[in-house]
């Protein structure tokens, strides 16, 4: 558990807790005559909980600082949907795919309606032999049930919105309000199906299938086959495509046919190898070895296609000459570049404009990285209008966000309608890391990285930001602090005062670590103002002595000034990660020692049986 949630991936962890946590309820009080007795299962179950709660104690390095995030996140509250909530949902189509996985087509082929489907669903056609056969009335096994109910509970689970059955999932699962691709819990479901196809097999080699059980087997295979070699599972997945993908479809026509063949194929020689053991041709023991070759080999042909390699990182994200000028220009000041995939010589999926790039190259990016900033900066940036309010010429947005170049594949934008006049092409064109052709525009204003603003007014956030984004309001004349913040701020202000003609110059920049020297001494009243985000953890210094940091501009640094001021200090230290880090020691100590003495006592004390140990 404490590894699961360092993956990180708080959403798979908690479908892995919710399958361990239905097998383990059934194994303590579902199998019967095999279950121990209700104090032993019910001790068990409680120890089972307390190494649950210890794992997530050993993950507190990197849960406790998420979960102070989430106040901060976007998805704060799950206050994007339902819809949201729902937008990778296992399209019920797809289901076709565990069998034939061509069929809407495999990665950069596919058509169908999952937004993102760099995976895929395959169980494989010798493993639904398998499954089928699980259900024998000859080798049923009450597991066979659990099984089952657990591949139909997260079958329907993974298809979220496609069924109103996700809305009580929804409404009653913790923590689903956060996450927005219930496709992936169909992992769990493809466990519960390798535990009946396991069952299957063992009951097919100790009971051989009947005769009926093969020509069923075979009528389904010759009628999948003529279904695919017609072009009817070709039609079928085309009526399910997206707008504009009908091209697409016909081009996977032909994986789709040879796809069926290939499935079919594995079936046919499942059925054979069955067939072989019941007609005493082939030994259990050997049979079973076959069968592993069968699934092996049935897997091998569809997962080596995902199987994909990528260059060093040092090659993806190699530099261009548009990198090394902003690089060259930061060095001494910092500055925020937009990207922005527009141009004629741009190639899809480009790692500089539409991906990590940027970061890679410890370039600062206007419009983040991960998709996940802070929800703050998010509605400074504009959202869904984000290149509305960059590029519709508001110096405000511009200077908050210290924005001093366009990158994209536009060779003059010198059209734009900035404070100043268009921006100035100062490099490329260049071939980038991805192929693109780029070109490097810089703003005529500088857009510092810090600024002292004369004066302080306090002001909720809802007012702060539909001033700072009004074009009319002067934001290096005004330092806006959220109302929470201990700082004296004007109330008597009639009208914004001139701006500050005092230059402030960055000594230091880097993760967590900025120093400041401002030009001439700080008035008294003002404050500065520092393009990067706040969040709880900055702490400031003026002139060595400690001061305070607050939010400011709805999401930026602010720091009221002392009369004289001359250097500022900026450090980020989170407490919530060094508890976090302290429980996670403590945890793994706790851990290493529980194994320890169970080694202990496991050598001291004799084995037990299921019912009494």
């Amino acid at each position: 558990v404490g590894l699961a949630a360092l993956s990180p991936h708080p959403q798979l962890l908690q479908y892995m807790l919710v399958g361990s946590g239905v097998f383990s309820l059934w194994v303590a009080f579902g199998m019967g005559a095999a279950s121990p007795p209700r104090a032993v299962a019910v001790r068990r179950l409680a120890f089972a909980l307390g190494a649950v709660l210890l794992g997530g104690a050993i993950s507190a390095v990197q849960y406790l600082p998420v979960r102070e995030y989430t106040a901060f996140s976007p998805r704060a509250g799950g206050a994007r949907g339902y819809d949201y909530n729902t937008s990778f949902s296992f399209p019920p189509e797809e289901l076709i795919n565990t069998l034939i996985p061509e069929f809407t087509g495999i990665l950069r082929d596919y058509f169908g309606r999952n937004g993102i489907h760099l995976h895929n669903e395959y169980v494989g056609a010798a493993v639904w032999v398998l499954v089928v056969a699980a259900f024998r009335r000859q080798v049923r096994e009450r597991q066979t049930w659990l099984w089952l109910g657990m591949a139909i509970l997260f079958t329907l689970w993974a298809l979220g919105g496609f069924t109103p059955f996700y809305r009580l999932i929804w409404a009653i699962v913790p923590g689903t309000k956060y996450f927005r691709a219930p496709s992936t819990v169909f992992f769990v479901a493809q466990l519960a199906l390798a535990m009946l196809a396991g069952l299957g097999a063992q009951g097919a080699l100790l009971r051989p299938v009947s005769r009926r059980f093969l020509t069923i087997g075979a009528v389904v295979a010759v009628a999948i086959t003529l279904a695919g070699a017609s072009g009817m599972l070709t039609g079928l997945g085309g009526a399910f495509a997206g707008p504009g993908r009908e091209l697409m479809v016909e081009a996977n026509a032909t994986h789709v046919m040879t796809g069926t063949l290939r499935a079919m194929a594995f079936l046919a020689l499942t059925l054979a190898l069955l067939w072989s053991v019941g007609a005493g041709k082939l030994r259990p023991a050997l049979a079973s070895w076959a069968l592993v070759a069968i699934i092996v080999v049935d897997q091998a042909t569809v997962l080596n296609r995902y199987w994909l390699f990528s260059e060093k990182a040092s090659v993806i994200y190699a530099p261009d000459a548009t990198i090394a000028h902003v690089r060259q220009a930061t060095a001494t000041e910092p500055g925020r570049v937009l990207a922005l995939p527009m141009g004629d010589g741009l190639v899809a999926r480009d790692a500089m404009l539409t991906g990590s790039g940027l970061m890679a190259a410890r370039v600062r990016s206007v419009t983040g990285y991960h998709g996940n900033e802070l929800a703050r900066y998010q509605a400074l940036v504009g959202g869904e209008a984000e290149l509305a309010n960059l590029l519709d010429g508001n110096p405000n947005v511009q200077q908050l966000l210290n924005m001093r170049w366009i990158l994209s594949g536009v060779p003059d934008m010198s059209e734009l309608p900035f404070r100043g006049g268009g921006p100035r092409r100062v490099a490329g064109p260049a071939r980038n890391a991805s192929g693109s052709m780029v070109y490097l525009h810089e703003l005529r204003e500088p857009n510092p990285f810090a600024w002292v603003a004369p004066v302080i007014v306090k002001a909720p956030d809802e007012a702060t930001l539909q001033t700072i984004l009004d074009p009319r309001f002067p934001v290096a004349s005004v330092a806006l602090f959220d109302t929470s913040a201990a700082v004296q701020g004007r109330t008597d202000l009639a009208a914004p005062p001139p701006v500050l003609t005092l230059p402030v110059r960055t000594t230091k920049y880097e993760p967590g670590a900025i120093d400041l020297e401002l030009g001439a001494p700080a008035p008294a009243g003002s404050a500065l103002v520092v393009s990067e985000n706040f969040y709880p953890g900055w702490t400031a210094t003026i002139d060595g002595k400690p001061a305070v940091a607050h939010r400011a501009m709805y999401t930026l640094i602010g720091v009221p000034l002392e009369p004289g001021a001359r250097r500022v200090s900026l450090r980020f230290t989170s407490a919530t990660y060094e508890t976090g880090k302290t429980v996670t020691l403590v945890a793994l100590a706790l851990a290493l020692l529980l194994l320890g003495a169970g080694v202990v006592l496991g050598r001291r004390t004799p084995t037990s049986g299921v019912a009494t140990g």
